[in-house]
């Protein structure tokens, strides 16, 4: 004869259990959703280029661990639980690079030699980009600057590698002559 608390009511048991579980599941819905949520509010930047897309794949799962410390060690019965979890996937697409011929360049001369702007702008011509007219700037610069307006980073990277001396910066004036704008500077060499 035992006391009120010595009754085995497996059903009970079970109930208990799959509350337990569901709420450990409920948990995890709003976890993730929340950072998938917070993910997607973060927005894009030009300046932040993505490397490469990760994967990962728990190999312990939260609701295993979880189970483990609530199920008692002495029972009569063995408990046995099957959880399943499926891997979860973040994936980074890179932005798409236009083609030179969908991208418009100005040359501007800031170096003092004459002609200089307008020869890269026909170098950059042949490579297939859309050239304006060359022209000067003032004042004079030390070094090359590569410009791109917003959503040109990668065309402005690539571009660049024609002027190897230039840095790279968002065009931050008012009126946009081009998507990239070039500024030779006085370290330029042909």
């Amino acid at each position: 004869m035992g006391g009120k608390h010595a009754t085995h009511d497996r059903r009970r048991f079970t109930r208990e259990l799959l509350r337990l579980v569901l709420r450990v599941v409920a948990l995890g819905v709003v976890i993730i959703g929340s950072a998938l949520w917070l993910s997607s509010q973060l927005g894009s930047d030009d300046d932040v280029i993505p490397v490469e897309a990760t994967q990962t794949h728990p190999t312990t799962s939260v609701l295993a661990k979880t189970l483990a410390t609530v199920i008692p060690t002495a029972t009569t019965a063995p408990v046995s639980t099957t959880t399943t979890v499926a891997p979860s996937t973040t994936t980074t697409t890179a932005p798409t690079v236009r083609d030179p011929e969908e991208v418009t360049v100005i040359v501007l001369n800031s170096t003092g030699v004459k002609g200089m702007a307008a020869r890269l702008s026909e170098t950059l011509a042949d490579l297939g980009y859309l050239t304006l007219e060359a022209d000067n700037y003032s004042p004079l610069l030390e070094t090359s600057v590569v410009w791109f307006t917003s959503g040109f980073r990668l065309e402005a990277e690539i571009l660049a590698g024609q002027i190897p001396d230039a840095t790279i910066e968002r065009f931050v004036g008012d009126e946009e002559p081009a998507d990239i704008t070039v500024v030779l500077g006085a370290s330029f060499s042909e």
